[in-house]
């Protein structure tokens, strides 16, 4: 199983972001492949805020772009959409207390934090998330990193 994060879906859908082809293809490729991709509904919640806003984008979607964005990935072949589990809960509060996050950080500590529950690889442009030892986590746009 694998899990995006915004980043991969924000720049599938910004064709001026240098990671565009990247994010699209892996998309394509995953969403309608065999194996599972858990659609995180937070991840597709700032996939919405950040591609509707007028300072984040040059060209922002209409809401209804956004909406039909997500919609697309949630009813594809490979989508399985993923509630957070019990268990994300416990993973937020070790990886807090653990590295000592706070304030901007959280996000993503929530995003490590489901993932890890449903035993997912994080697929990501972000290497920050690195920091999370135990998430097995792709970072793409490192010359060939790929989600294997």
């Amino acid at each position: 199983m694998i899990a995006f994060d915004a980043n991969v879906f924000v720049y599938a859908l910004d064709p001026t972001s240098s990671h565009h082809e990247e994010a699209r293809h892996i998309l394509q490729s995953r969403l309608g492949g065999s194996e599972t991709v858990a659609v995180l509904d937070s991840t597709l919640v700032s996939t919405c805020r950040i591609t509707t806003h007028r300072r984040l984008m040059a060209n922002p979607l209409s809401p209804d772009q956004a909406l039909e964005f997500c919609a697309a990935v949630r009813s594809a072949p490979a989508a399985l959409s993923a509630p957070a589990l019990p268990a994300a809960w416990e993973h937020f509060q070790n990886l807090v207390t653990r590295l000592g996050l706070r304030g901007g950080d959280l996000s993503d500590v929530w995003l490590a934090a489901q993932a890890l529950a449903l035993g997912a690889r994080f697929v990501t442009f972000d290497r920050g998330f690195r920091r999370f030892s135990q998430l097995d986590v792709v970072v793409l746009g490192e010359g060939g990193a790929q989600a294997r």
